[in-house]
């Protein structure tokens, strides 16, 4: 906690130290007592700036130029972990306000985990590991401090020097460190979940997922029932991995049941995708950069008629799920004209090589358990259709 010396202005930004009428928060009285989160030394302007808890926004600790101070500790202990210290000031060669982080690492803690967090402030919930301040349109949710969450993926942002956490709920991702400033955002409930790992740069343990150093083992993806581990989105083609609102064809909760039908993986995405029966549609199995898995098999001996063997991936040398017919052509029925019954409902299109016909021209939609008279058959050895 600090006391205000003389009335602040409060920013929405670090480095506006001057906000309009339009972009003020608010403006603070003198002897107003406040909350501290985040401490920037701003050089170039000779500034120290500080994020308030309440008002959330940005103001100035002390003006170096001139040596104007706006606050001090109400308690010097509550100021023991400001990171701020006496330093020379090469001008006057007086004491002055400089954070530490800029000279040294911040010991932070050993290792993130997937688990349960108790989050240390509110936080911002966003739709995408990379935009670490959302907008209105784009915020999930904000969660107050105190908040118990369980984080399922970890990911560590080295340029951007921050450590992001995907939630189960509510399903997007916060900040867990930013390594810049020390600032955390959350700690570990119970910390037995995952291993740490080093950081190259800094040589401190960092919250790194295990995949990026060496590839994780996982299952032999195949044919058959698998359990959701975690919601997903139902996406209306293979390679489409965030269907939008109009494409999106559901969105299934975890410890749904699925039959998969196809499994291919997409090696340069880092994905293996898998084909639902019902609904009629794409989900992840898996991300193999980050080692998130989003469904297990429920029982692996539904898969032996798998078309699915593990193969040798030139990339990571690790079994990786791909479809058989790509390394050599798979066994099949002789395809005779005739009488077929449909295993699965069907587009009709009107030409031999169109797959996957728009609305304009399918012909029809077949449902499963038609009989059909067969006229003609090619093989396109191609597209192995």
């Amino acid at each position: 906690m600090y006391l205000l010396l003389q009335p602040a202005f409060v920013s929405p930004e670090s480095d506006n130290f001057n906000p309009d009428d339009e972009d003020l928060i608010a403006e603070l009285l003198e002897d107003t007592k406040v909350r501290i989160m985040e401490v920037l030394y701003l050089e170039e302007a000779a500034r120290v700036r500080a994020l308030l808890h309440e008002p959330r926004g940005w103001i100035t600790l002390e003006n170096l130029s001139t040596g104007r101070r706006f606050v001090e500790p109400v308690d010097s202990t509550d100021g023991e972990n400001l990171l701020l210290h006496p330093v020379p000031h090469a001008d006057t060669g007086e004491p002055q306000a400089r954070i530490d982080p800029f000279d040294e690492p911040q010991a932070r803690p050993d290792d993130y985990r997937t688990g349960k967090y108790l989050l240390l402030q509110a936080v911002f919930v966003s739709p995408e590991s990379d935009n670490f301040s959302p907008d209105d349109e784009d915020l999930i949710a904000e969660l107050p401090e105190d908040t118990e969450v369980r984080v399922i993926e970890v990911l560590y942002f080295e340029e951007a020097a921050r450590v992001r956490a995907l939630l189960h709920e509510p399903r997007g991702w916060i900040t867990l460190e930013n390594l810049s400033t020390g600032r955390r955002f959350a700690e570990p409930v119970d910390s037995t979940d995952a291993d740490p790992v080093q950081n190259a740069d800094m040589g401190e343990p960092q919250a790194r997922i295990h995949a990026f150093d060496e590839p994780l083992a996982r299952p032999d993806y195949r044919t058959g029932m698998y359990l959701l581990l975690q919601p997903v989105f139902v996406s209306p083609e293979s390679d489409n991995f965030n269907p939008d609102d109009e494409d999106l064809i559901a969105e299934l909760p975890e410890d749904t049941e699925v039959c998969v039908m196809e499994v291919l993986h997409f090696e340069e995405a880092g994905r293996v995708r898998a084909l639902l029966h019902e609904p009629r549609g794409w989900i992840t199995l898996e991300n193999l950069t980050t080692g998130r898995r989003f469904a297990e098999p429920v029982d692996s001996a539904d898969a032996e008629n798998l078309l699915l063997d593990p193969v040798q991936n030139a990339d990571m040398g690790e079994p990786q799920a791909r479809i058989h017919a790509f390394d050599e052509p798979l066994a099949r029925p002789d395809y005779r004209t005739g009488m077929y019954l449909l295993l699965q409902p069907v587009f009709v299109s009107p030409e031999s090589d169109n797959f996957s016909p728009d609305d304009e021209d399918l012909i029809a939609e077949l449902p499963e358990d038609t009989e059909v008279r067969v006229i003609e058959v090619l093989y396109f050895e191609e597209a192995a259709r």
